[in-house]
């Protein structure tokens, strides 16, 4: 389901913007791969797997051109102010389209990183509808004993008090003659024995 929707491609948006092709993990993966394992004959040398390596680019580049063409030419709207390629600039790739097979390695690499970003937008997105529906149903979140300041429940995994605002974590104490991690609440070093400095009052 996922592949079949990163096929999809939509040009503007509601407001006109314009967009660009959204890759699957696995798809912007193939393609780099491809890319790479592509040029691998042409490094070591090898003459029988050249015409291979190139058939690759070419496949490489068709491919990027037809499902992200504008992205491509204008690397993803960091060129060109975001605008689509104009005919000058189409041009302009067809009597320089040998330096396209170059012009694919910023190309994947914005889009692999456009794509890690697409895929965290979507993981907050879905966390937040979660969060929407558990508040529509009623469902309080899971409480984890009470606050040491206002004595209010605690919610599970909370670094602060929802209602004093006060840490509920408190941090693990240095000791400064050799830098030994201890418990909040420790006097002496467990380490080298060395006297903690007093807890400051808060």
């Amino acid at each position: 389901m996922d592949e079949t929707k990163s096929l999809q491609r939509i040009d503007t948006t509601d407001d006109g913007e314009v967009q660009y092709h959204e890759y699957s993990p696995r798809v912007i993966g193939g393609l780099i791969l491809a890319y790479v394992l592509a040029w691998a004959p042409f490094v070591a040398g090898i003459n029988l797997l050249e015409d291979v390596g190139a058939l690759l680019i070419i496949g490489v580049l068709v491919t990027t051109l037809v499902l992200d063409g504008r992205g491509v030419l204008s690397l993803r709207g960091r060129i060109g102010g975001g605008r689509p390629p104009g005919c000058l600039a189409i041009g302009l790739a067809i009597v320089f389209f040998p330096f396209l097979f170059f012009w694919l390695i910023p190309y994947l690499a914005i889009a692999a990183q456009d794509t890690r970003a697409a895929q965290s937008r979507r993981a907050l997105e879905r966390q937040q509808r979660i969060a929407e529906l558990e508040a529509r149903l009623g469902l309080l979140p899971e409480s984890a004993g009470t606050c040491p300041a206002c004595e209010k429940p605690l919610q599970s995994g909370a670094a602060y008090c929802a209602y004093c605002g006060e840490p509920v974590t408190t941090p693990l104490r240095l000791c400064p003659a050799c830098g030994t991690r201890t418990f909040p609440d420790a006097s002496w070093c467990p380490s080298c024995g060395h006297p903690l400095p007093p807890i400051e009052a808060g």
